[in-house]
């Protein structure tokens, strides 16, 4: 149940995050969370892995194997799509505000928790 709601996260992730770039076989994203070097080094580096953005140069590959927004991005390409649920929407919504906490997205596990609740 919760891979069949990954296999539709990663078509809505191919339309949301056009932000990505497919070129000579490496996938391209500069929406990693950044910081600061420090110590004088003008080049900020990956929240998560502590890589500096020229050692990543955008490619998703360039973070580090454990880097955990590396391993957010890479999830959805391995589950394959499955057929359309038949069961209700909310079921759904529930099902998918379980992902959505397994993935740590905590405020959008929130959102989807109000609108099954019919705050939103």
């Amino acid at each position: 149940m919760v891979k069949d709601l990954l296999g539709k996260w990663k078509l809505l992730l191919l339309k949301i995050t056009n932000h990505n770039l497919l070129y000579r076989g490496y996938m391209y994203d500069f929406s990693y969370p950044k910081e600061p070097i420090g110590g004088g080094n003008p080049y900020q580096r990956c929240v998560s892995c502590k890589k500096s953005d020229p050692a990543i140069n955008g490619r998703v590959e360039g973070h580090l194997e454990n880097c955990q927004w590396r391993r957010l991005r890479e999830a959805p390409f391995g589950i394959e799509q499955r057929a359309q649920r038949q069961d209700s929407v909310v079921a759904q919504l529930r099902d998918l505000m379980v992902v959505a906490n397994t993935l740590g997205m905590y405020d959008a596990a929130d959102v989807i928790k109000n609108i099954i609740d019919g705050k939103r």
